[in-house]
């Protein structure tokens, strides 16, 4: 399991990286900011903007998955409540 979320730490770095490498490049390559949210095939910068939200939605994914992996961990933790004794005199 240590294995798994080691590739999974490593994922998730490198597309954090190419997260803002990505969207440099996108607003370097003249993506109007004013459209981003309506950017067609055609448009300036748009394979960048594609790349970075590719990039975003697998950094989501590989933080998801890593945080799931603790699932089987977590189910061993056990609570107790504290033993409370109370002398009055």
């Amino acid at each position: 399991m240590n294995w798994f979320r080691l590739i999974l730490s490593v994922g998730a770095i490198t597309f954090f990286i190419l997260l803002f490498v990505f969207g440099s490049l996108a607003h370097s390559n003249g993506a109007p900011a004013d459209i981003l949210q309506n950017l067609d095939p055609g448009d300036p910068g748009w394979f960048w903007h594609f790349m970075c939200t590719l990039s975003e939605w697998i950094l989501a994914l590989c933080e998801i998955l890593y945080l799931g992996s603790f699932t089987h961990d977590f189910k061993r933790i056990a609570f107790t409540g504290p033993n409370i004794s109370h002398k009055l005199k």
